[in-house]
């Protein structure tokens, strides 16, 4: 289980790292993103400090290191192409890149010996095509002008994805997992406050990569997580643009979110209730 020291500076210190720096920038320049960009990078150094009781190092053994270490290259070129001027080709490279990184970083250590050469490319391959996906509709939600809906979508599937993980026995990813969704919660909480829409071009980018290359590694790693379970946590992802096409637009503003946030919740809460069910009956068996 958590400690409290864990909860506190793996998850809470985490989110007002995130929710400062989104909120003073956007005030300052308005629609600039690279506030929670900056944000989000020093709340995973913190993250990992609360929950591994580390800093980051240059060769790190641990897969909550290496994330951490891979963030910060993948987080500065986002800061670096954050910019409006910036061509869009250029944005969409990033977002293959991004994931790319992230999970050859993380999955690669499990090759040779879980994973052959043919099978590491094709989790990489599997994990920057689920980014991009996952990225594309993000970032549609951002040029909808809905940065909070981006946030009610990003926040419960990366809360998924870490529970996954926690329930699968890995409890210090989980926690670094759950740092993100943490962290989303302090963008969407800047976000409602200065209302700027600075979330666009590239904190979808950073939080996705690293979100996707961790559940993958979380599930190359466990004996029990189903694909079903990751399919549902991705499928939140769907949902919450579901709530831009089949509502009326009657229903814009908070009963659009709130909807939003329920059409999400459903397949989340569905994948970790079966993960709940497989770890009750792993916890019996132990007995």
């Amino acid at each position: 289980m958590p400690t409290a020291q864990q909860i506190i500076f793996g998850l809470l210190i985490p989110m007002a790292a995130a929710f400062l720096p989104a909120l003073i920038v956007s005030w300052i320049e308005p629609g600039a993103s690279w506030g929670a960009l900056l944000g989000m990078l020093a709340g995973f150094v913190l993250a990992l400090h609360g929950v591994y009781g580390q800093w980051p190092e240059l060769h790190p053994s641990d897969t909550g290191p290496r994330a951490v270490l891979v963030a910060i290259p993948i987080g500065i070129v986002a800061i670096g192409l954050s910019y409006k001027k910036v061509p869009s080709f250029i944005r969409f490279l990033e977002w293959i890149a991004a994931p790319t990184a992230a999970a050859w970083f993380l999955l690669s250590t499990l090759s040779p010996g879980k994973l052959s050469t043919q099978e590491l490319w094709t989790w990489i391959g599997g994990v920057t095509g689920t980014a991009i996906f996952c990225t594309l509709i993000l970032e549609w939600l951002n040029k909808r002008d809905k940065s909070v809906g981006m946030t009610f979508t990003l926040g419960p599937v990366l809360a998924g994805a870490a529970v996954l993980i926690l329930f699968n026995g890995n409890t210090y990813l989980g926690l670094l997992t759950a740092s993100l969704a943490t962290m989303a919660l302090g963008w969407c909480v800047a976000e409602l406050i200065a209302r700027k829409k600075s979330l666009g071009r590239g904190p979808t980018v950073l939080a996705i990569s690293l979100g996707a290359a961790l559940l993958a590694r979380g599930f190359l790693t466990s004996d029990t997580m189903t694909i079903l379970e990751v399919s549902l946590v991705g499928g939140g992802i769907v949902a919450g643009a579901l709530a831009e096409i089949v509502l009326p637009k009657s229903w814009n503003g908070w009963k659009q979110e709130i909807v939003r946030l329920i059409l999400v919740a459903i397949p989340v809460g569905v994948a970790v209730g079966l993960a709940f069910v497989q770890f009750k009956k792993d916890a019996a068996g132990e007995i």
